[in-house]
């Protein structure tokens, strides 16, 4: 025998090829639905951990480039304390050859005064001057190992400070 099949009263123009379909394509957006949630949040955790990582190494390469700069603040503070030495160091030698230059010309027209003066004095002119001489190069050995002194004395905190630096 030959069982009955129910009929189930639909509407004209469907067929179960088409209700099969849908509810296949509303399956397939339901599994899609409920995958997409996960996999976003996962991609927004990735997001997140790449953001931070980022963050922190933003962080450390600002901490870098501020002790850089601090150092480098540093080196142009000692190298400009080390030019102004110099500097001073230059103009005080600078001076002292000018002074010698001054004395040795007074000493040169002192003795061609005196010989124009008295020609038959001449040899004794000649001796006065170059004990004049003497002492002159005696006050000039002072004058640049107190030169010398001071600029030793004042290169001591910028060395000072050098070594304690490296």
């Amino acid at each position: 025998m030959i069982e009955e099949v129910a009929r189930v009263a639909v509407a004209p123009g469907f067929t179960w090829t088409a209700a099969g379909a849908w509810a296949s394509f509303f399956a397939l957006m339901g599994l899609i639905v409920r995958q997409w949630v996960p996999l976003k949040k996962a991609r927004i955790g990735e997001l997140e951990s790449v953001i931070q990582t980022q963050t922190t190494q933003i962080e450390k390469l600002t901490n870098r480039i501020e002790k850089l700069e601090q150092k480098l603040d540093d080196q142009r503070t000692d190298h400009e304390a080390q030019l102004a030495f110099e500097r001073a160091n230059h103009k005080a030698e600078l001076g002292l050859q000018r002074h010698a230059t001054r004395n040795a010309k007074q000493i040169l027209y002192g003795i061609l005064d005196l010989i124009e003066a008295a020609p038959d004095k001449a040899r004794e002119h000649a001796a006065k001057m170059r004990d004049r001489m003497k002492e002159l190069d005696t006050t000039e050995v002072a004058e640049t190992a107190t030169i010398r002194g001071a600029q030793i004395i004042a290169a001591a905190p910028v060395v000072s400070k050098q070594e304690h630096v490296e």
